[in-house]
């Protein structure tokens, strides 16, 4: 069994590699989340395969879709702050909870 210890050093070491960091207090705490996950061994990957294609569609999508919103004038129909400037992808998922016109 690896120690909590030496799997957040492989971690912080491996992230570094990959990622420039400005502060390294997020680092070390993202090495020590994810070290406990990966210790717990609670968690299953298998499940998160679906979860993350999920995510990765649904994110673009929503915000092509406030992006649209915004290009067509809808932008004040869907977000009546609109002064408060929400992303686009804030203006996607507001505009699908609308009901529909009519």
């Amino acid at each position: 069994m690896v120690s909590h210890a030496s799997l957040h050093a492989e971690l912080i070491a491996c992230l570094r590699q990959h990622c420039p960091v400005a502060d390294e207090r997020h680092l070390t705490l993202l090495g020590w989340m994810v070290a406990g996950m990966l210790l717990s061994q609670t968690v299953c990957f298998d499940h998160w395969k679906t979860r993350l294609l999920v995510v990765a569609i649904a994110v673009p999508a929503g915000s092509l879709q406030g992006y649209a919103l915004s290009l067509a004038g809808f932008r004040r129909q869907v977000d009546l702050h609109w002064k408060r400037g929400m992303s686009f992808l804030r203006l996607g998922l507001a505009a699908l909870q609308m009901p529909p016109p009519g």
